[in-house]
This record gives C-alpha cells, sequence and structure tokens, in this order.
C-alpha cells in the first residue's frame, strides 16, 4: 500500500529538504527531492506516473 502527500502547488514548492521513502514499512530510498528523481528508485518511477495524470 502507498501513501502519498500531496501540496495542492507541490509544483510551485518543495514541502521537505529530506524524503524518506517507505515500501510495506521498510525504508526503500531517501534523499533530496533531486536526489531521489535522479536516483530512478521508487519514488521517481510515482512521481512520474502523478506527472501524467
Amino acid at each position: 500500500m502507498y501513501r502519498t502527500l500531496r501540496h495542492p502547488q507541490s509544483h510551485q514548492h518543495r514541502i521537505a529538504d529530506h524524503i524518506i521513502v517507505l515500501n510495506q514499512g521498510r525504508i526503500e530510498d531517501e534523499g533530496s527531492f533531486d536526489e531521489l528523481l535522479h536516483h530512478g528508485g521508487l519514488f521517481a518511477e510515482l512521481y512520474q506516473l502523478s506527472q501524467h495524470r
């Protein structure tokens, strides 16, 4: 199960300096928004999916 925090204007503001990505209760990845996008893991995959809605 995935839970997503989404700010209505998230395209304009970053609301966190450090993000921890959890997958089934375990830490899968962590870093800044840019680091997680560059890394190409679960965060990047979910972010890309959210941009195509």
